[in-house]
């Protein structure tokens, strides 16, 4: 496949705010931003833009993007736009390929007719394979791995009309050295795939929503599919997972609704050997806060969140326990819009949206 190569506009700025040094890199041709991803002193993100041949308002060409993290600079650029609407939805790097989930098709305003691909690409950016998986929507999860085997999950559906499609969520195993897929399929509806998670063999996948009077979350466990339902009250907004031994943690969010202002923080405990489910619930007002947006960052083991102080109206980034409570804060500074992708270290704070991608050294 022939590459096609965008030019940035590039802008790197050093500046010192308490001890921070911050990098930042303008790009023109990223209106926003599916992925970001780090590993070692590389930084690769993957975002697309509506600004496109076609111009019929949904069309979209993808990018991916890979950066040097001491200097911000871009090492090179990978475009798709094979269809009129292109996502790079999810980035992993495996010893020395990069795999993508790229969702491809045609967006008209009452319908979506789009397919999920597997994109095999070189650490130099060019791509090597593509596979079709199948009918999907947009915004497949995240990728996890464990020895040769990439696991992923996305909604499949049955027709393109927005009314009249019947959506299941799947969780993919793929192989990479035999290059095959095993999939199973949700029995009944499950919300748009967020989180994947693999626990010693089985994998746990979690949809944006925790919907009352229903299941809530799949189970892969062997070639079994389960589905449990974490008997919520209310329509919660889902933003995080992650193990502690034999307990699944999922954090989410009831931001209020008209009629129903009563925001809360809630923590769902599942042991997953006994299925017992427990919850924790905490009101925003306990916390401090007026708001919560539902960009996250998980190191595995606790959850990053922007939120809106309640009396100051500042927003900032906080670390949360399994428990709820407050480890480390940090100053959102300028952001880069309400979308955003960040990566919180020991060192740097890497954030990306429209417009930008920031550095700051911690």
């Amino acid at each position: 496949m022939k590459l096609f190569y965008t030019t940035f506009l590039l802008c790197i700025t050093v500046c010192c705010f308490s001890q921070e040094n911050i990098l930042s890199s303008y790009f023109d041709n990223i209106g926003y931003v599916d992925d970001l991803k780090m590993y070692g002193e590389e930084i690769y993100c993957s975002g697309y833009s509506f600004d496109t041949t076609i111009d019929d308002g949904n069309a979209s060409d993808a990018y991916l993007v890979k950066y040097d993290k001491n200097t911000l600079k871009p090492q090179w650029t990978l475009k798709v736009s094979d269809e009129p609407s292109n996502r790079i939805n999810a980035v992993i790097k495996m010893k020395d390929r990069i795999y993508a989930l790229v969702t491809q098709g045609t967006i008209q305003i009452n319908s979506e007719d789009i397919y999920l691909s597997l994109f095999t690409i070189t650490l130099n950016g060019e791509i090597e394979q593509r596979q079709r998986i199948g009918a999907s929507v947009l915004n497949p999860s995240n990728f996890t791995s464990d020895g040769d085997n990439l696991f992923f999950g996305y909604q499949t559906k049955t027709a393109t009309t927005y009314g009249g499609q019947d959506v299941r969520s799947v969780i993919v195993k793929y192989n990479l050295e035999n290059k095959t897929f095993y999939g199973l399929e949700s029995c009944g509806y499950q919300p748009r795939a967020k989180k994947l998670l693999l626990h010693q063999s089985d994998v746990y996948l979690s949809g944006i929503y925790i919907h009352p009077d229903q299941q809530n979350f799949v189970c892969l466990k062997g070639k079994s599919l389960s589905e449990v339902s974490l008997k919520a009250k209310k329509t919660e907004y889902f933003l995080d997972s992650y193990f502690a031994g034999n307990t699944l943690t999922i954090v989410c969010v009831f931001p209020g609704v008209y009629g129903d202002l009563q925001k809360y923080l809630r923590y769902y405990y599942v042991n997953t050997d006994t299925n017992a489910i427990t919850s924790k619930t905490t009101s925003y007002q306990d916390m401090g806060w007026s708001d919560v947006r539902f960009d996250t960052f998980s190191d595995g083991v606790t959850t990053w969140l922007i939120v809106e102080e309640m009396e100051s109206k500042q927003l900032k980034y906080v670390q949360l326990d399994n428990t709820g409570k407050i480890l480390k804060t940090l100053p959102f500074g300028e952001g880069n819009g309400h979308r955003e992708n960040f990566i919180v270290t020991n060192d740097v704070l890497i954030n990306a949206s429209k417009g930008s991608i920031r550095v700051t050294r911690l």
